[in-house]
């Protein structure tokens, strides 16, 4: 089925009110997604001001991302500190900060509160974005909670994109040696690529 994304940004919600009423005055049925700001994060999900866009289309759908927590799934912030499951530090710059573990109980806590979001307000979501950087230590287990995760919360989700041409952070087909370049690694001997045709043939 066909789906219309659209990102909702406060102060732009006039703008995409229109837009939704134009898209309804040619097509009656194609779902329409609505993504949070914050590059759609999944705890700006509250912060989504929906109601007055169910009003004019109450079977909109909505949206999030999740990289959660991006010192933990980013290369360029985590710098091979840290791994899943792990302690992270809530607050990176400060020296002295406290620690979070995160783990599969963390992911579902994340979801649930989605999910309980959602139902408050008879919203079916989904998850638009999910990954890790795949050289992360703990990456394949991070990708199974996370899958996991969506199957328990009935959620459709998309892993982030392959291919990508300029940035190879999340090709899992290169498996989790970043040193060996683009050269693909072979399912059998690929964790990443096994994990994630596991997860989605369960």
């Amino acid at each position: 089925m066909n789906k219309i994304f659209i990102s909702v940004i406060p102060a732009l919600m006039l703008e995409y009110i229109n837009i939704i009423k134009a898209i309804r005055e040619v097509d009656e049925i194609t779902p329409i997604i609505i993504e949070s700001t914050y590059w759609a994060n999944v705890d700006a999900l509250k912060k989504l001001p929906i109601e007055s866009l169910l009003s004019l289309d109450s079977s909109l759908m909505v949206s999030f991302h999740f990289y959660e927590p991006m010192y933990l799934t980013q290369r360029q912030k985590n710098k091979k500190r840290y791994e899943f499951p792990g302690e992270i530090r809530v607050y990176d710059n400060t020296a002295q900060s406290e620690t979070i573990l995160i783990n599969d109980n963390f992911i579902d806590k994340k979801f649930n509160e989605a999910l309980n979001w959602a139902k408050s307000l008879n919203l079916n979501l989904v998850v638009g974005e999910f990954g890790i950087s795949r050289e992360i230590a703990g990456a394949e287990q991070y990708l199974k909670a996370v899958m996991n995760a969506c199957q328990k919360c009935r959620m459709s989700s998309f892993l982030y994109s392959f291919r990508d041409q300029e940035w190879d952070s999340m090709d899992y087909e290169l498996g989790t040696d970043i040193r060996t370049g683009r050269t693909k690694k072979a399912w059998d001997q690929n964790s990443l690529w096994q994990t994630l045709l596991n997860g989605m043939n369960p």
